[in-house]
């Protein structure tokens, strides 16, 4: 499972992985981007776990910095 939680000063988005132990960090820049391609709204990925499923990884990994 990955767990979101946003900065709520700066509005990037932090992503742990249950799996892996991985943690992602998605730039305020490229939140919106990064919502568009996965097509889940911020309330939802915010309130409920997402499964790690190969193209969420993926995607995550092209928007960490």
């Amino acid at each position: 499972m990955i767990t979101f939680t946003q900065n709520a000063t700066f509005g990037q988005l932090y992503a742990e992985c249950s799996q892996s132990g991985a943690d992602y960090r998605i730039p305020t820049a490229r939140v919106e981007n990064f919502l568009a391609e996965i097509r889940v709204p911020l309330n939802e990925l915010l309130a409920t776990p997402q499964w790690g499923s190969v193209k969420l990884l993926e995607t995550l990994a092209k928007y960490n910095g």
